[in-house]
């Protein structure tokens, strides 16, 4: 097999052809041997492709051209050997396979044979080979890469046409005045002569310019930014010289920058020596300006894009999309072969892909606003919906010169869209559900500061009247007179439970919180609650082992506990079942259906109480919380249970939620803030009252009834009492008394408050005991290091108070 000779040969030899069409070299038709001997032995790049397969067959000079995909590409499919180029060659080879001959001088070809896309130009024909007469098995190349004359020729092209631009611009320059002085630089000397307007130009004194200097002296006012950019384009030209043409900014004699553009040329010797360097300057302030605002303009477009999620992207006048897309690429992931012209319609989902095409195309002939959506896939094989919006940019001449547009993520819109025009309805019906949660809470605050209020005036009233009955005591014969007593004495009792009450809805209760294990408090009160229940009603405690201690006050708690299952006792006179559950909550957000409105988003307890009873219907339910509201026979409940459950559990940071239907029984449940530690600390022991050795006691209050009867009080206590009533005649009397051991003073009193009076007296005397005493419940505000005790209060509390502060005062 002589004709396999040398080169390309060898391979051709050690290559494996018994599993391919043409089969071993030596059973080759004569053609294809005779052809292929030819090609071996030539010294410009030729390849054979043969048969059905289009299997390729090359020379060694053409090994160079295949780059990387030598050696592998012998024997392979052609069109698969030139893949990323596929598009260009199928139909010349199809034409070359139907027997016509095909010549080109310069194809363009975007290849990819080095690892990295490049572009590359050829000359080559393309000819039939024949086995007889009738039919063709292949085609012959005989081919010339030309690339770098291309590039040569494109080069020298572009520099033309930049000495053109140059000539033009410098013609532009004189036509409208814009240039602004000459020079002439001798360069064997360096020694550079202006004119005028160049001195001015640069900052310099005319007449130095006349008479020459150095252009070190020329550059001196150069922008320091600028000048090494400017050394180098000096450098440049001088070595090679020619035309020359840079722009830089010059310190003016006003003392701003400007910017100018340098036209010159520089005189070579014949042996490259350079010798002179004429030139002009021209005034390109206003054209950079505009460059400037060009600039800013894209950026501001570009920023625009991409705060709107866009894809930018430009297609040519008649619609095609060419050129470097990295939006569109970085979206799709198509390369720029699969997107040009048309390609980019393949990322379009298939229902969508005519439509869209048909509607660009309409856009395009009418030169309007392509305004227009469909489905993408994205580089991850995701469908999203996009928005496409396009306009052209039209030339000078009224042309549409391009198309820029933008597509916009739009999925997340339309599906909201959708999901919101499905629920319209029932998001009306939660945002009416959420208005009356909202202005129940709101008329709850208004009840509880209304009720608070009452109790603290109430208060009042029961502390003077109490404080007149302990000093009675001892004056009280038995009898019908002590029975009338104590009668009277329960009623301040019952009258300060009821104050109690309110406050705890009020949210003014004082409430000593803690760490709290709910399962153990719930095991010790549940023999309480079944004697409460009775038999009749079945009762169940479902608490799982891992329910988060909550931060509360325990006694508080209970006592919420047995409100709630004593009404869910008169809710089932025919007996039923309760269940109490108990589990840890998360609340994402506030206002979550299902949950107290004002509930803020955090973990929680939620402890529910459900009964099988009679039921609430809607009219009843939303008046549930609001104090003194009872449906339970006259005297048989105050009305006030359900609200200190509110006010207990909203002081404590939590909620209450009610769900009930009329014959189906309700469940109320409470939402108490889980604990951070599971440690309760055991309050100090109180010490014994000790007994007053005629100490002098100071008593501020503006209730007349209030200080007669806590002075009567103090006084059978064995105290002497300096009476105020006025935090300003308070502070009066403790200027003049010659002694004050303890001071008493109520905590709301009109002009100077009790704060007030406490921060005056202790400047006055920083070591004095004193005691606040008031009608709310919360601990007062603006106090510290202060005893406060709570009105309505007995004897013998003040007076464990009062040894308390004078043991340690």
């Amino acid at each position: 097999m002589a004709f396999l000779s040398g080169g390309a040969g060898e391979l051709i030899l050690a290559q494996d052809w018994t599993n391919t069409s043409l089969g071993p070299p030596e059973l080759w038709p004569l053609p294809l041997k005779t052809i292929v001997g030819v090609m071996l032995g030539s010294a410009q790049p030729m390849f054979v492709v043969w048969g059905t397969e289009r299997t390729l067959i090359y020379n060694t000079p053409y090994a160079e051209i295949l780059a990387d995909k030598h050696p592998l590409a012998m024997g392979k499919d052609f069109l698969d050997v030139w893949s990323e180029i596929r598009g260009d060659l199928e139909d010349i080879v199809a034409q070359a396979y139907r027997g016509e001959p095909v010549q080109m001088d310069d194809i363009t070809l975007f290849m990819e044979r080095r690892g990295y896309r490049e572009e590359a130009h050829f000359s080559f024909s393309y000819s039939p080979l024949r086995v007889d007469v009738e039919s063709v098995a292949g085609l012959f190349c005989a081919c010339t890469e030309i690339t770098e004359r291309v590039m040569v020729q494109r080069r020298l092209m572009e520099s033309e046409a930049r000495a053109r631009a140059d000539a033009q611009r410098v013609q532009l320059a004189l036509d409208a005045g814009a240039i602004i002085g000459t020079w002439f630089w001798h360069l064997p000397t360096d020694h550079v002569t202006a004119d005028e307007q160049f001195a001015r130009s640069f900052g310099l004194s005319p007449e130095v310019c006349r008479t020459g200097l150095g252009i070190e002296q020329v550059i001196a006012t150069v922008h320091p930014d600028d000048k090494p950019g400017l050394m180098v384009a000096i450098a440049e030209v001088l070595e090679h010289g020619g035309a020359y043409a840079h722009q830089y900014r010059v310190l003016r004699q006003d003392g701003r920058y400007h910017w100018i553009e340098a036209n010159g040329r520089v005189e070579q010797a014949p042996d490259g020596t350079p010798l002179s360097f004429p030139g002009i300057l021209i005034d390109v302030e206003s054209r950079r300006a505009a460059e400037t605002a060009l600039r800013e303009s894209e950026e501001r477009f570009r920023a625009a894009v991409q705060a709107v999620n866009g894809i930018l992207w430009t297609n040519n006048a008649d619609g095609e999309m060419q050129g470097a897309q990295p939006g569109w690429s970085a979206l799709t992931g198509q390369s720029y072969d699969e997107y040009r012209g048309y390609g980019w319609a393949k990322a379009v989902h298939p229902d969508d892909t005519q439509p869209t095409i048909d509607a660009w195309k309409a856009a395009v002939a009418e030169g309007r606003t392509f305004i227009y959506e469909h489905r993408v896939r994205r580089h991850d094989g995701v469908w999203r919906r996009f928005s496409i919006r396009a306009v052209p940019l039209i030339d000078a001449g009224g042309a549409i010169r391009e198309w820029v547009g933008v597509h916009t993520d739009v999925t997340e819109q339309r599906e909201a869209a959708a999901v919101l025009e499905r629920s319209r309805e029932e998001l009306e019906r939660l945002v009416q559900e959420r208005t009356i949660q909202l202005v129940q809470a709101q008329k709850m605050e208004v009840v509880g500061q209304l009720s608070g209020g009452m109790a603290h005036d109430f208060n009042n009233l029961l502390q003077g009247i109490g404080g007149c009955l302990a000093v009675l005591d001892r004056y009280v014969p038995d009898g019908p007179p002590r029975r009338l007593f104590t009668a009277a004495e329960e009623a301040i009792t019952r009258g300060a439970q009821l104050t109690h009450s309110l406050l705890a809805f009020a949210r003014r209760q004082m409430l000593t919180p803690k760490p709290t294990r709910l399962l153990s408090l719930l095991e010790s009160m549940q023999p309480l609650l079944e004697r409460t229940l009775g038999g009749l009603i079945h009762f169940d405690i479902d608490v799982p082992a891992d329910t988060a201690p909550v931060m509360v006050d325990p006694a508080q708690l209970e006592s919420a506990i047995l409100n709630l299952a004593i009404n869910a006792r008169d809710a089932m006179p025919q007996g039923g079942v309760l269940t109490l559950r108990a589990g840890n909550a998360s609340i994402g957000r506030q206002g979550e259906p299902g949950h107290p409105a004002d509930l803020a988003p955090g973990d929680y307890v939620a402890i529910t109480l459900a009964d099988t009873g009679t039921g609430m219907d809607e009219p009843t339910l939303a008046r549930a919380f609001e104090p003194f509201f009872t449906t339970k026979d006259i005297g048989r409940g105050s009305g006030l249970g359900l609200s200190m459950v509110y006010g207990m559990a909203v002081q404590s940071g939590g909620g209450v939620a009610i769900a009930s239907e009329a014959g189906k029984g309700t469940a109320v449940t409470i939402f108490i803030p889980r604990a951070m530690e599971d440690e309760a600390m055991a309050a100090p022991p109180s010490p014994a009252a000790k007994p007053a050795s005629r100490r002098i006691v100071l008593l501020a209050d503006d209730d007349h009834l209030v200080r007669t009867g806590a002075s009567a009080v103090l006084e059978m206590l064995g105290y002497d009492v300096l009476a105020a009533a006025s935090g300003a005649e308070a502070l009066k009397v403790l200027q003049e008394a010659e002694a004050v051991d303890v001071m008493i003073t109520d905590y709301a009193m009109p002009g100077m408050s009790g704060v007030a009076l406490i921060r005056e007296a202790r400047r006055l005397a920083p070591g004095l005991p004193i005691l606040l005493i008031t009608g709310y419940a919360d601990q007062p505000e603006g106090v510290e290091r202060c005893t406060v005790l709570h009105k309505p209060f007995r004897p013998q509390a003040l007076a464990e108070q009062l040894a308390i502060l004078l043991s340690t005062g």
